[in-house]
């Protein structure tokens, strides 16, 4: 479910997300029983990472980028400010 101002849209295949969006989302709870860690990498502009597309940087096999949260607003694909959440899986 999408919170657009006062509306309340239940989206399609054709449903755009908008600047402003409140995503509701839902599911059952979670177990993992596998000794999966979560970590947070801060982006500096010193970092290795910096200004590079998330399809030149080279991770292990076991590591897998599930979430991107940028600092602005403003929309880029450099990784120059973004926070990167890593799953490494044992």
């Amino acid at each position: 479910m999408i919170k657009r101002g006062n509306k309340t849209i239940l989206p399609n295949g054709r449903t755009r997300i908008k600047a402003g969006d409140i995503l509701v989302l839902s599911g059952e709870k979670y177990k993992d029983d596998s000794a999966a860690e979560l970590n947070e990498i801060e982006i500096n502009s010193r970092h290795k990472w910096a200004n590079k597309h998330i399809r030149e940087i080279t991770l292990p096999a076991d590591t897998l980028i599930i979430a991107v949260k940028r600092k602005t607003a403003a929309p880029s694909f450099r990784a120059e400010g973004l926070y990167w959440s890593l799953e490494t899986a044992p």
